[in-house]
């Protein structure tokens, strides 16, 4: 019963749509032709949220094992911390980012990932708890709540997806707007 459980909520999970410091300010040099600041300013955002969105797959992946014949919880855990690690350096990069004043829509842009990383820890947090709730089941230390873990599962996810897609367009919107090469939402 219980792997059915963990079943129903892996599934909601996989379901598709389901301390502030100021951003430094990037400045053309004086004297001389200006730098091109849009590109690395893009790259730099896009590092950051692909680095984000890799370990929360990564997490949902090994979420998901959870469900099958062969569960591994330890692996679980790894990808949980990897999670959370990644989050805490995006958080780090995010202070580091200079905004180029000079380029339209770039705080957009920044603004944009920094409500995206928000967003994130609040799926960190969700995702915790569901973690601690299957691993409390597996252990035979309690029961598992199967639809409130599921109604958190698909809350969760679709506000992750909402501001993942709000983000997705500010980079969209800056990079056309710069014609920035190759530019693609992670």
């Amino acid at each position: 019963m219980r792997h059915v459980a963990l079943g129903v909520v892996v599934a909601l999970l996989l379901l598709p749509g389901c301390g502030k410091k100021a951003p430094q300010q990037a400045n053309a040099p004086k004297g001389g032709p200006p730098a091109d600041t849009a590109g690395p300013f893009y790259a730099s955002i896009s590092a950051v949220a692909g680095k984000v969105d890799s370990a929360y797959t990564e997490f949902v992946k090994h979420l998901g094992r959870i469900a099958t014949a062969q569960p591994d919880l330890a692996a679980m855990k790894k990808a949980q911390e990897q999670y959370a690690r990644a989050l805490a350096e995006a958080k780090s990069s995010l202070q580091t980012i200079q905004v180029p004043t000079d380029k339209r829509g770039a705080q957009q842009l920044y603004d944009a990932l920094e409500r995206y990383i928000k967003a994130e820890e609040g799926t960190l947090k969700t995702a915790n708890q569901v973690a601690q709730g299957i691993e409390r089941a597996m252990t035979g230390q309690g029961e598992l709540d199967a639809v409130g873990l599921g109604t958190k599962l698909s809350a969760m996810e679709q506000e992750r997806q909402k501001i993942k897609i709000e983000f997705q367009q500010a980079q969209e919107k800056f990079a056309k707007a710069h014609e920035i090469p190759g530019a693609g939402a992670p």
